[in-house]
């Protein structure tokens, strides 16, 4: 699944192709004659792929095979594994390329940044909202947005340890006073 609740295709099809090829060579069918394809079906309780192999002139004879073999689940887990594998791999660019983006919306400086969120707001809303372009622009002002509130925390806490510091040095200054004042009272 992506964060927003979809399932994440892309690493669903990543894994069945990166598993087709040892599991067309266990069935001997890792030859040029050999093609498939699959269908992510998203049509029931749970995600699940068809996949139909087929070739230009049979090698394997005229009959139809079904994946019920005990080497079928073995392509399943495989399939799952690499699938998991892929969605990892996946999270990790997205958590990279967030932090990368971080750092150039941070180089830009807010007041950029908040010239670019308006213009594309007001682009955003002349498109088509299921666009490519438009889930682009969404992510980028999502990330416009937690700059934003990164670099006004950083602000308020910038301000809170001056405060702070400027207590201390009150407290500092109140004691010597007091000793002065104890000292003179003395004397």
């Amino acid at each position: 699944m992506n964060a927003d609740g979809s399932v994440n295709q892309k690493a669903i099809k990543t894994a069945v192709m990166n598993a087709m090829p040892d599991y067309l060579k266990a069935e001997g069918l890792d030859n040029p004659q050999t093609f498939w394809w699959g269908d992510i079906h998203l049509n029931t309780n749970h995600v699940h792929v068809h996949l139909a192999i087929s070739q230009k002139k049979l090698s394997y004879g005229n009959s139809i095979k079904d994946t019920v073999q005990p080497r079928d689940d073995k392509l399943r887990d495989q399939l799952v594994n690499l699938l998991f594998a892929n969605l990892r791999d996946y999270e990790s660019k997205r958590k990279l390329y967030k932090k990368d983006r971080l750092q150039i919306l941070k180089e830009q400086g807010p007041e950029l940044n908040k010239r670019i969120m308006k213009a594309e707001e007001t682009a955003l809303k002349s498109m088509d909202g299921s666009s490519d372009v438009a889930r682009e622009i969404r992510m980028r002002l999502g990330l416009r947005r937690y700059y934003l509130k990164l670099y006004n925390l950083d602000r308020q806490i910038d301000d809170l340890t001056k405060r702070i510091d400027g207590l201390y040095s009150l407290g500092e200054l109140t004691k010597l006073i007091r000793k002065r004042l104890i000292t003179a009272m003395i004397s």
